[in-house]
């Protein structure tokens, strides 16, 4: 989360606003569908800010099950991640107004519940797939360090409600 002040203070003030702001909104989203369409709740989020974000933030596997991204119907998993996103930006399935935005992304790869871990090089070709599909779209990946832990519902089906109100309320929109 990022700050436009050149002050350390109120960088440090500005963060941990933010922080509260999507906290906030974590709290009270509920999912309206038993779907994940994370490439649509980003673009979403970039639409509504009209060029103003400093980054989106997303929190979750990255396992879509939805869409042209669906991990769960097709065998995207192994796919090569710059023919999937030339695919996708010739079918004019990526999202726009993405240029320039960077997506901080927290759990790539992190599963839950009865959901299968994901092997090792799978977990790290759904990294290359997101990075390709909004480097296509004109945005930068940024994965964060950060683990889901302790609550299985951020990766279950059903987070793409919680997405749209983290990039939100990342975006000052909530």
């Amino acid at each position: 989360m990022g700050s436009l002040a050149h002050d350390d203070a109120i960088c440090v003030a500005d963060q941990n606003d933010a922080k509260s702001v999507v906290r906030a909104a974590l709290a009270k989203s509920v999912a309206e569908t038993p779907e994940v369409d994370l490439l649509g709740s980003i673009g979403s989020a970039a639409a509504t800010d009209a060029g103003k974000t400093l980054g989106i933030v997303v929190v979750g596997s990255g396992l879509q099950t939805t869409g042209t991204l669906d991990f769960a119907e097709n065998d995207l998993l192994y796919g090569d991640p710059a023919s999937i996103a030339q695919q996708m930006d010739a079918s004019g399935d990526l999202p726009t107004g993405l240029k320039g935005v960077t997506v901080y992304w927290s759990g790539i790869t992190d599963v839950a519940g009865r959901q299968t871990r994901l092997t090792e090089s799978a977990g790290k070709n759904l990294a290359a797939i997101w990075s390709a599909v909004l480097a296509k779209a004109g945005a930068r990946l940024e994965l964060l360090p950060e683990h889901l832990t302790g609550n299985a519902e951020l990766g279950a089906p059903g987070h793409d409600a919680r997405c749209r109100s983290l990039c939100a309320a990342e975006a000052g929109l909530d």
